[in-house]
């Protein structure tokens, strides 16, 4: 072990500076401050189809272009899009972009069906009506992407 070489008066200086800073507001529970830039970065670091998806919805175009979206159309334009991503993470991305995933059910000939799972930021009533109205935009939709 090489032997410490004496302090310069640089280094004196700032040991000196770091003794003397006022601590006592010091919240160590606190969570630092995140800058416009961070927040930027952290945007920009998610995954391809994350960001496909947030563009998708703040230009309302795409499988995301109605008032409810389905997981299995959503897939498939992304995959369309030669993008690979797995089920669970784009679960995850619908969800962290505010919507809601529902099951709903309706009567059909006097017996409950269960209709397919969908995605919706609106608060539902009746999911089986909202699926209802899903299913038209969705038939629009495959038209559009030819799904």
């Amino acid at each position: 072990m090489e032997p410490q070489s004496a302090p310069t008066d640089a280094s004196a200086k700032v040991f000196n500076y770091l003794l003397n800073v006022d601590l006592s507001d010091f919240d160590p529970t606190t969570s630092p401050y995140m800058t416009p830039a961070e927040l930027d970065l952290i945007d920009r670091s998610d995954a391809d189809y994350v960001q496909e998806l947030r563009e998708l919805e703040s230009q309302g175009s795409g499988p995301i272009d109605g008032n409810a979206l389905s997981l299995k159309h959503v897939k498939a334009y992304l995959n369309h899009q030669g993008m690979n991503c797995g089920r669970n993470g784009v679960k995850d991305a619908i969800e962290s972009m505010g919507y809601t995933e529902y099951r709903g059910a309706k009567k059909i000939d006097g017996k409950v069906v269960p209709t397919p799972r969908f995605f919706s930021k609106a608060q539902l009533g009746n999911a089986g009506e909202q699926y209802d109205d899903y299913y038209d935009e969705e038939k629009e939709m495959r038209a559009k992407l030819k799904i």
